[in-house]
């Protein structure tokens, strides 16, 4: 400050000047107000000092009118939430003008203006006209459309659409006449008086327009084309016919077998030799004729140019059992049919075929068949059994089918019983064997368990494989049970006991082991006279066993053990008041 004792140097110096500002630090003039994002264009600049020709404009939205919606909600709750997916239908309409043209000198064009309530924004479009040639769809991208005329860039809002106003939307005029009944309702939530819809005003060109086009008609008459109906209806359905070809009449000629493809969709045929075994002709060459139509007289017939009457071929109405159809000059009798082929005809024409027609080369055919039968070796005993049956039906054999839903469904269950082998030798007596039964397949393996003293080296008695009764008939799971007789190439194995997995098991799956029932068993069991013989009392298990078997001999060793095993307490007693409840 000069004239002051302290030098002139910076921070010793003071501007005491009270027009300038004391604060220099810049006005917040970004900020939102109702959602929107806007500018406060009336704050001051720097310091706090006015800006020169500033106007203070105030953000202008719809939030104002939802706050007299009837909805607790709609005042704790913004409006992004609040109204999401909802929308205000207005119909208008805009009038264009058409230069260069006599009979028309306007055009009025339908339009729809939807409202989105939650962010103010507008979406105009016009609904497409056929043969309009005018690009029509959407007009006006969904966005706030601003206001002309205003420098202030206010949009349009809520309070500025209703029905009977005009809206300027960059530069086109648009006349709102109605609304949808969402619309109507909404705005009356909102206390706006909304009068009701009106029409859209006379163009009388498209009066006109729509008068000649329902006046039109074709000029030149056409049957009408079915192909395509009957393609999508008929496509990939098949008659299949089986049918014989008498050429005995020809030199070296014989009685062959043919199959008859017969399409639908587009009244073709195709016809394939059913060529046997060892008959001397190539099964891989077997099309005799291939896929297309087939004339009733060949002779007519030219392959470059086909007959347009549809009389001239054969179709589904011409087959069945027993006709006879011309193949070129081959006559062709019809014998038999699928299922598929019979359900159509009786649905299409409610017609039921006849049976099917057999016929006989001569006397000897019985013994001709049994003489041409395919017999197989017996098994020797090496390997599968279905891998060695593989060998002999063809040259390189195939793995043989197996079912793997029941590999997946039983995979890994394995039934294992006790069984003694039944043998008038002395030294097989004492000898005791574990038989494994696998549910997934219905194979077998059995083992020996190594006894002491005993001469005999334990251990794996036979490889896991199916087994066969005397009948040739496989082991099934009825076949496995307490006291069942199993055959083992020569070898008779009784089954005595079971652990208590495949009693559970079998229990539980009574329906493939049958002896495991135990409604069957109890019915077999009631009878007065057990129940004046067992009084209800705890009876050690030997003697229950003992007098169990004796009252009722027709019970099998599993059947008399599924019934022990419910009633036992301990591993010594055995409840008899179970079983006279259960008897009940």
């Amino acid at each position: 400050m000069p004239g002051s004792n302290l030098p002139f140097l910076p921070g010793l110096t003071f501007d005491y000047d009270k027009e300038k500002p004391d604060q220099f630090r810049k006005s917040h003039v970004f900020d939102y107000k109702g959602g929107v994002a806007f500018c406060h264009q009336g704050k001051p600049g720097i310091g706090a000092v006015s800006i020169p020709n500033q106007v203070n404009i105030e953000p202008r939205t719809s939030h104002l009118i939802y706050k007299n919606v009837a909805d607790v909600n709609a005042k704790a709750q913004p409006s992004w939430i609040l109204f999401d997916r909802q929308v205000l239908r207005f119909y208008a309409y805009f009038q264009e003008s058409v230069n260069e043209r006599r009979d028309e000198q306007f055009r009025i064009r339908k339009c729809q203006i939807l409202f989105y309530l939650e962010d103010d924004s507008i979406y105009v479009s016009e609904p497409r006209e056929l043969n309009s040639g005018i690009p029509q769809g959407a007009l006006i991208a969904r966005h706030r459309i601003p206001i002309p005329g205003q420098s202030n860039s206010q949009h349009y809002t809520l309070g500025d659409l209703n029905v009977n106003k005009t809206v300027v939307f960059y530069g086109k005029t648009f006349k709102i006449i109605g609304c949808d009944a969402f619309t109507r309702d909404f705005l009356r939530k909102c206390k706006i008086d909304v009068p009701e819809n009106c029409h859209y005003p006379r163009d009388s060109y498209q009066e006109l327009r729509h008068e000649l086009t329902s006046r039109m008609k074709a000029v030149h008459s056409r049957e009408t084309n079915f192909g395509l109906k009957k393609f999508l209806e008929h496509d990939r359905h098949v008659l299949r016919f089986y049918c014989l070809w008498d050429d005995t009449l020809s030199k070296f000629g014989e009685t062959r077998k043919m199959l008859i493809n017969y399409f639908l969709a587009d009244d073709t045929f195709e016809i394939f030799e059913d060529v046997e075994q060892n008959s001397g002709r190539d099964k891989r060459n077997n099309t005799f004729l291939r896929r297309g139509k087939l004339p009733k007289n060949p002779e007519l017939y030219s392959p470059d140019a086909s007959s347009k009457d549809p009389n001239d071929y054969y179709t589904d109405r011409d087959l069945g059992i027993g006709a006879i159809i011309s193949v070129y000059g081959r006559p062709f009798i019809l014998c038999d049919c699928d299922a598929f082929t019979r359900n159509y005809y009786l649905e299409q024409y409610c017609v039921t075929l006849n049976d099917p027609i057999t016929f006989e080369d001569d006397d000897n055919a019985e013994l001709l068949q049994a003489m041409t039968q395919r017999t197989y070796p017996p098994y020797n005993g090496f390997g599968l059994e279905d891998d060695s049956l593989g060998s002999c039906i063809s040259l390189i054999p195939k793995p043989p089918h197996k079912d793997f839903k029941r590999l997946m469904a039983y995979d890994r269950i394995v039934l294992r019983f006790e069984a003694k082998l039944k043998s008038k030798r002395m030294v097989d007596k004492d000898r005791r064997f574990v038989i494994c039964f696998y549910v997934a397949d219905e194979s077998v393996q059995v083992f020996e368990p190594h006894q002491r003293n005993t001469g005999i080296l334990g251990g794996k008695f036979l490889e896991r494989t199916k087994l066969k009764k005397e009948n040739g008939d496989a082991y099934t799971c009825k076949d496995f049970y307490l006291g069942a007789e199993i055959n083992c190439f020569g070898h008779h194995f009784v089954l005595e006991k079971a652990d208590e997995y495949a009693l559970n098991y079998m229990q539980q799956n009574h329906k493939e082991f049958t002896q495991s029932n135990l409604n069957e068993i109890l019915a077999k069991i009631k009878s007065p006279e057990l129940k004046k013989t067992i009084k209800p009392d705890l009876v050690p298990l030997e003697q229950f066993e003992e007098q169990f078997s004796k009252l009722l001999p027709s019970l099998t060793l599993h059947e008399r053990q599924l019934v022990i095993r419910l009633l036992k307490i301990d591993n010594a007693t055995v409840d008899t008041k179970r079983l006279l409840e259960a008897l009940e």
